[in-house]
């Protein structure tokens, strides 16, 4: 994209760590609301299990705890990310981390219930046995673009590669690597 020189912000060809920046700054105000809301979102699923006589099986009672286990490492992070923009000035890597985590999170979260819930848990909103006007059902599919919307799951892949476990970039597309032999 070409912009006069007089509207350009900052260095020239500088413009991706900016974007990251903003994105891990607006990532950081997102995971904090996340928790908070997906732990209203757990207890009511674990009080919806409770109401259907589902808590008795034990794949569901492991699966509200695992999900107890991460919505508590969810809030860490969050409270982890605040913390570096308080102390550093910006929120860093962990932000890409948290997001792949809160994404995959949400997902299994449906999932999860769709699957407790049986046939119940398929159906369409205007079927009278629908639970919960296919909250959960609507919950899985919305939740497939969640690996998409504020940046892709691969993007915040290549950032946790990069700038927390110091792997190399990964290579171009249409770019030819030769190794010396």
């Amino acid at each position: 994209m070409r912009v006069p020189v007089s509207e350009r912000l900052g260095e020239e060809n500088a413009a991706w760590p900016l974007v990251r920046y903003s994105l891990g700054h607006e990532r950081a105000a997102g995971a904090m609301n996340q928790s908070a809301m997906y732990r209203r979102v757990l207890d009511e699923l674990i009080d919806l299990t409770r109401r259907h006589g589902l808590t008795d099986r034990p794949d569901v009672r492991q699966g509200l705890v695992d999900f107890e286990i991460r919505l508590r490492v969810m809030r860490s992070s969050a409270m982890r990310i605040i913390s570096d923009i308080v102390i550093k000035g910006e929120p860093g890597p962990i932000s890409s981390a948290s997001r792949l985590f809160v994404a995959a999170f949400e997902q299994d979260l449906h999932e999860f219930a769709v699957d407790a819930l049986g046939m119940y848990g398929v159906l369409d909103r205007d079927e009278e046995l629908a639970v919960q006007r296919s909250r959960w059902t609507m919950g899985f599919l919305r939740t497939r673009a969640s690996t998409i919307g504020t940046g892709t799951s691969q993007i915040q892949r290549n950032t946790v590669a990069e700038r927390v476990l110091g792997l190399p970039r990964e290579p171009v597309a249409g770019t030819v690597t030769v190794a010396d032999g």
